[in-house]
């Protein structure tokens, strides 16, 4: 299976211009073929490895593989929010964008923390520096795809709730994160934590 990267980036105001280069980003996605298709409820890019639909109405996104089992979808009403804010002087946004996840997906990865937590399923992740604890925006699923949020500011992954897995950023210009699907190593990952 080839690997496919999508790269999301949504917000108020210009948010491509909110998601410049990143120091910890080596090499930034690299177009590749896709096919694109819209009627009146949905837009699907589909590659050879997945498939995406947009919501038009609201804009949600569904993460498919190339045979249509669903991988991941966010939320239908009101997937991202943005709550502009000034810290430091500085114009930002509270962002967040809400996925639902599958009842028995496991999610793994998220950096190096202290709490004894293999698979976070049910937890609440503080994505910050502190001591001992190194916080790694890459969520890995047992489902074989992986969350890059893209973001150097404080954030959280939350998963109190097993219909909704909630990644949210306190200061950001725009939601901003990379799907992976079809990895080799996140394949071989999954397969030993199941």
């Amino acid at each position: 299976m080839q690997s496919t990267e999508i790269h999301i980036v949504a917000g108020p105001g210009d948010p491509a211009a909110a998601s410049s280069q990143q120091p910890w980003i080596v090499n930034r996605c690299r177009p590749g073929q896709f096919e694109f298709s819209q009627d009146e409820k949905e837009a699907t890019l589909s590659t050879s490895a997945l498939k995406v639909t947009i919501g038009l109405k609201e804009g949600n996104l569904a993460f498919k593989d190339a045979a249509g089992k669903t991988l991941l979808t966010e939320r239908g009403f009101k997937p991202r929010s943005y709550l502009a804010d000034t810290i430091n002087g500085e114009k930002v946004f509270h962002v967040s964008d809400l996925f639902i996840p599958e009842a028995r997906e496991g999610f793994y990865g998220l950096g190096q923390h202290q709490n004894g937590v293999f698979n976070y399923r049910g937890t609440v992740v503080e994505l910050g520096q502190a001591n001992t604890d190194v916080a790694l925006p890459m969520l890995i699923s047992s489902n074989g795809y992986g969350i890059l949020w893209n973001t150097a500011g404080l954030s959280y992954f939350d998963n109190r709730f097993a219909t909704e897995m909630k990644l949210s950023t306190a200061a950001a210009d725009a939601v901003d994160y990379y799907f992976f699907y079809g990895l080799r190593s996140i394949r071989l990952f999954t397969s030993i934590a199941r």
